[in-house]
């Protein structure tokens, strides 16, 4: 591989160790090699992804993926739930974050005013935003009104 290190190793074939007398060896020497194996020549530069011409395409491609899996399935969903609170009447049955489930008494403009029953006949005033589901009388859920 060419960018890895080699050591000089004297012409004995061992590698240079204290020399006797007390005298230190020089220490060994390390060198890059090229490309070509000569020693000394430096390695070239690890290729950038910044340069690769195909990156935009590529970064259009998981954009248009993301936005066809996420998206727009998000939106369709966010126009039907519109289309069912814009349809909401008297009698219909609605879901709340909360969990309540309730009949519709009467619909003001941003409020649903839900009849919950008990002891006495007892009125709920919750935000059309905070109505999860919308089911029919027949408790299916409704569908939203086609166009």
């Amino acid at each position: 591989m060419p960018w890895l290190l080699a050591q000089t190793v004297p012409e004995g074939g061992q590698p240079a160790g204290p020399a006797e007398g007390g005298e230190k060896a020089p220490p060994a020497t390390t060198t890059q090699t090229g490309e070509a194996g000569q020693p000394g020549t430096p390695a070239p530069p690890p290729q950038s992804m910044c340069n690769d011409p195909y990156l935009p395409f590529l970064l259009l491609g998981v954009w248009a993926i993301f936005y066809l899996l996420v998206f727009r399935p998000q939106r369709k969903q966010e126009k039907e739930k519109q289309a069912r609170l814009a349809d909401l009447k008297k009698g219909d049955v609605v879901r709340t974050r909360g969990g309540v489930v309730a009949p519709v008494v009467r619909v003001k403009d941003d409020n649903v005013i839900l009849g919950l029953e008990g002891d006495a006949r007892v009125e709920m005033v919750v935000a059309k935003a905070y109505v999860d589901e919308v089911y029919g009388k027949d408790g299916e859920a409704k569908k939203a009104p086609s166009k």
